[in-house]
Parts: C-alpha cells; sequence; structure tokens
C-alpha cells in the first residue's frame, strides 16, 4: 500500500482515486459512469487484501464530497470500516499511529452515515484542438535576448508539423520538426527549405539499448534498428509544442505553406511512445529551442567528450 501517514488520503492508492475520479467528472462523467470505469480501472486494488480497504475508503469518500455516493461503494466501505483486521496492521506497525488511524476511519464511518450534500457541479475542460495540417509549416523571428546574445537575431525558427500529440488533460497539440534559417529571409521554396539543417531536440545513449531494455519498458522498440553517431549517441529531432488555446500560439507566426514530405533528419532516432517526445512552451521557445541547437546541433556539451578528435 505504501502509506506514509495515518490520513485517508497518505497513500499512493487513496492519491490516485481521487486524482482519477476527480478528473473523469470534469471529463463529463456522471455518477454512475465515473464509479464503474474507476472499479473497472482499480481491480488491481480492491482485489488485493492490503488495498481494497483505501480503495473503497477513498471511493466512498470523493463520491460523497460530490453528492454521488452509490450505494454498493458505500456498503464496501462500511464493510471494511467494520472489519478490524484493518487496524491490526497498524497497531502492529506502529501504536502511536494506529490511533491517529482509528480517529479518521471513525470519522469516516460518521461521515458515510450522514446524508451527503446535493451533486456539486463539475466544470468540464475546455480541450484545445490545433488546426494545423501535417505538411504546415510556420515561421517565428527570433527577436528575444538570448538569440541576440547568440548572434541569431532576426533569422527564424521554422515549425513543420509531422503528427500529433495528446496534452493532459487531453488537449491535442502538434509535433513538429524545427529549422533554423540562414538568414533573416523566410525561404519560399521547398529546395530552400530542404537546404535548412533540423534542429536535434535530445540524444538517447546507444549504450543503454540493451534487448531487454527495449523490450521491458518500450515493447514497440522491438528488434527495432537504429543507427548512433560518432559519439554512441541516437539523435531525436521531434518537438510537442505545447498549446493549450489560441492564446497559447504566438501572434508573430507566418504561415510559409504545407510542404508535404519533406526529407527526414538524417539517423533519426524516433521516440515511439509520444509522451517521451521533448515538449516545448511557446513562452520559452527561443531560449528552449536556441539551447538545443548550441547544445546538440553545435555541441557545445561535455556529453560529446571531447570534441577536438
Amino acid at each position: 500500500m505504501g502509506a506514509w501517514g495515518p490520513g485517508l488520503y497518505s497513500d499512493d492508492v487513496t492519491e490516485d482515486v481521487r486524482g482519477i475520479y476527480v478528473d473523469k467528472l470534469h471529463r463529463g462523467k456522471n455518477g454512475e459512469q465515473a464509479s464503474k470505469e474507476m472499479i473497472a480501472e482499480f481491480e488491481w486494488a480492491w482485489s488485493d487484501e492490503d488495498d481494497a480497504p483505501v480503495f473503497w475508503f477513498a471511493m466512498a469518500d470523493m463520491q460523497w464530497n460530490y453528492g454521488r455516493l452509490q450505494e454498493e461503494v458505500k456498503k464496501k466501505a462500511l464493510y471494511y470500516l467494520d472489519d478490524m483486521k484493518n487496524l491490526q496492521r497498524w497497531e502492529h506497525e506502529n501504536l502511536k499511529m494506529s490511533e491517529k488511524r482509528k480517529q479518521v476511519l471513525n470519522e469516516l464511518r460518521k461521515k458515510l452515515n450522514t446524508l451527503q450534500p446535493p451533486e456539486k457541479k463539475v466544470s468540464q475542460y475546455r480541450l484545445y484542438h490545433c488546426q494545423w495540417k501535417v505538411g504546415d509549416m510556420y515561421a517565428y523571428q527570433l527577436e528575444g535576448e538570448y538569440a541576440k546574445d547568440r548572434g541569431l537575431n532576426g533569422k527564424y525558427l521554422l515549425f513543420y508539423k509531422i503528427a500529433e500529440s495528446i496534452w493532459w488533460p487531453g488537449h491535442v497539440i502538434p509535433v513538429v520538426y524545427i529549422k533554423l534559417t540562414e538568414n533573416n529571409e523566410i525561404p519560399k521554396t521547398r529546395e530552400e527549405l530542404e537546404k535548412l539543417e533540423y534542429i536535434q531536440a535530445s540524444v538517447l545513449n546507444s549504450n543503454d539499448f540493451s534487448d531487454k531494455f527495449i523490450i521491458d519498458a518500450h515493447g514497440k522498440w522491438k528488434n527495432r534498428d537504429f543507427e548512433a553517431d560518432e559519439y554512441g549517441y541516437l539523435s531525436i529531432y521531434r518537438f510537442q509544442l505545447i498549446s493549450t488555446s489560441k492564446k497559447s500560439i504566438p501572434k508573430k507566426l507566418s504561415y510559409i505553406g504545407n510542404f508535404l514530405n519533406l526529407t527526414p533528419p538524417d539517423k533519426e532516432f524516433i521516440m515511439e511512445i509520444k509522451e517521451n517526445i521533448r515538449p516545448i512552451d511557446w513562452k520559452k521557445v527561443e531560449e528552449d529551442v536556441l539551447t538545443k541547437y548550441f547544445l546538440y546541433n553545435k555541441r557545445e556539451s561535455v556529453i560529446y567528450g571531447s570534441l577536438d578528435r
């Protein structure tokens, strides 16, 4: 169970129940739907002798708080509240803490046996869906202090959408490659765009990718072929642009056009799990992207060892 205190939400299971249950209400689930989904998703908890009591305690408490207490959930919680085995482990491990735990559970019992409040209104998430099409490219002129300090003022970052990803709690955001122009002019043709280098997002040490690691942690990478650079690193080029509303998109972006099937980066290692793609916040886009540019493209870092060789 992993409890760190006697409180009702002082363990991993109840913390998860509280957060996920409220998340479902924000997604428009009614009380019955949310309850059924929670019970299905947390079977691993309520089927476990140690985790079952705390699961039902948290479920009953959260449902009561939001005026959505299901009779089935109430009965389960009261059953475990009356089960003396519940406190025996606490008494064995920490007698002083067990007294506090007993008080917490007594308060929960009283609460569940009183009339629950009216159903509480829960606001719904307002989710953003980026309207960029795959192949769309936008130009962003560098004008910040970091760009000026590094001699890139006036040049452009080019954002090229290649896919989509989901940003919590459900925003649909673009996955992009990013290029840097050679001067203060926006390229006008596919040929001009092809000549520009891609900015690298991150690297992975190829030595970490044994067959076992790939199978255990990233099943989709099983038997994948990948090619490391001359320093033994896997090159990653994809970014996620965090976009949660139209207001989060800079007004200074200039649409260049749609350029499907541009040549991808050479020796690119593609993260199969989209959540692992490097996220970039528009508020810090210049410094974040340029930091990666100097770190990985220009290799101003000790991670590559001596660059004199």
